[in-house]
C-alpha cells in the first residue's frame, strides 16, 4: 500500500527547503549539523514524513530559527529576509577576507614591478604571484560551488 503525503508535512518539507537553501547549506551539510542522513533530509523536504521532535529542534538550531517558523505558525517571509540578510553578512566576511588578501597579492606585486631586483627575478616572482592568485581564485570559486 502506497503512503500518502499529508499536507503539513509537504509544506513543512517546503519551508524547511527554503530556508536550507537561504542560507547556502546542501542537504550533505544539514544532515551533518543534525546528525540524520541525506536521505532523511530527502525525505522530510519532498514531505514524505515530518521529523520527530527533537530532530525538529535540531533543524530549527542548525538553521537558526524558531520550530514555529519551520512548523508555519510565523510568516515565512520574515524568516527568509532575515536568513537572507544573515547569509549575505556571511558571504560579505569571506569575501571582505578574500577581497583583502588578494589586494596584498596585487601590492607585494607592484612592488616587485617597481623594484630593483633582477629582471629574471622580477619575471620569476611575476609568474609565482600570478599562479597563486589563480589557485586562491580557483578555491574561492570551488568553495562557492561547494555551498551551493
Amino acid at each position: 500500500m502506497k503512503r500518502e503525503r499529508r499536507p503539513e508535512d509537504v509544506s513543512f518539507g517546503k519551508r524547511l527547503r527554503r530556508f536550507r537553501e537561504a542560507l547556502g547549506l546542501s542537504r550533505k551539510e544539514l544532515a551533518a549539523f543534525v546528525h540524520v542522513s541525506p536521505d532523511t533530509i530527502a525525505v522530510y523536504e519532498n514531505g514524505w514524513r515530518g521529523p520527530s521532535r527533537e530532530v525538529l529542534q535540531r533543524l530549527a538550531d542548525a538553521l537558526g530559527v524558531r520550530t514555529d517558523a519551520l512548523l508555519g505558525s510565523e510568516p515565512e517571509e520574515q524568516t527568509l529576509k532575515a536568513l537572507h540578510l544573515r547569509r549575505g553578512k556571511e558571504l560579505i566576511g569571506r569575501a571582505d577576507t578574500y577581497y583583502e588578501n588578494l589586494l596584498e597579492l596585487f601590492e607585494f606585486r607592484e612592488w616587485i614591478e617597481q623594484s630593483r631586483l633582477p629582471t629574471h627575478v622580477r619575471s620569476h616572482l611575476m609568474r609565482a604571484i600570478a599562479e597563486a592568485i589563480q589557485e586562491y581564485e580557483a578555491l574561492q570559486d570551488k568553495d562557492t560551488r561547494d555551498r551551493s
